[in-house]
């Protein structure tokens, strides 16, 4: 069962690439049923039955932004480390951007043996599975919707430990849409810094954790979350 989902990002040039860590957590909760005794003239009985999965929530256990001007090989290497921890290694998915920069770096991940799945990311509004690749095409729309989704409905909680926590949630206030003359919605961050790196990195791991369960929205907002870091101390990855 795949309980990890790992975000890479990669920036280019200007851009930092990251990398996200999702835990899914199951929230369970016992169901009544009615069960039969081996006497047909016995009164139906009720008793709990296997705990049945509801809306999960997450754990955000890792976060980390790559200095600018860090060499590709050097993130491969870095994220196979990380794929070697055994948690991840054995109920982990790597999840990667493949737009842009990305075709060669999950080339050099797949050298690894580290199995990624590639999300280009595209501006249509049609998630397409590429048959006999795992590889999707996926609007940015739908990603970020993934994370909304989380953010408003407080199914994501991030650890105080994490260094990078509270600028995610900057990343994510600063997150909004512009529609064009021609009626294209473009997604991105606006205000000092423009960076997107690690809203990306936790988005695509959201929206394969989801894959497809979720509605689309416009963007998280800032006062969406119900985000308590100091409750929220577990030690990160």
């Amino acid at each position: 069962m795949i309980k990890f989902f790992v975000g890479l990002d990669l920036g280019q040039a200007h851009d930092h690439s990251a990398v996200g860590i999702l835990e899914q957590e199951l929230k369970l909760a016992d169901l009544p049923i009615n069960q039969q005794k081996e006497d047909p003239r016995a009164p139906i009985s009720f008793r709990p039955i296997a705990p049945a999965i509801i809306d999960n929530t997450y754990l955000l256990r890792y976060l980390k932004r790559f200095p600018l001007g860090t060499p590709y090989p050097i993130i491969v290497e870095k994220v196979f480390e990380l794929m070697q921890e055994p948690m991840l290694y054995h109920y982990g998915r790597l999840i990667v951007d493949k737009t842009g920069v990305g075709a060669p770096i999950v080339d050099m991940l797949i050298a690894k043996k580290l199995r990624p799945i590639s999300v280009l990311i595209t501006g249509g509004d049609t998630v397409v599975k590429v048959q006999g690749k795992l590889e999707y095409h996926v609007p940015k729309a739908d990603i970020v919707s993934s994370l909304a989704l989380l953010y408003h409905s407080k199914r994501i909680k991030m650890s105080g430990k994490l260094a990078e926590a509270k600028t995610l949630r900057k990343e994510m206030g600063d997150f909004s849409y512009k529609i064009s003359r021609t009626g294209h919605t473009s997604y991105g961050a606006e205000g000092a810094g423009e960076n997107d790196d690690l809203v990306l990195s936790v988005g695509i791991a959201a929206w394969y954790a989801l894959r497809g369960k979720y509605v689309k929205v416009d963007v998280p907002h800032q006062d969406g979350a119900d985000v308590d870091e100091k409750e929220n101390e577990w030690s990160p990855i």
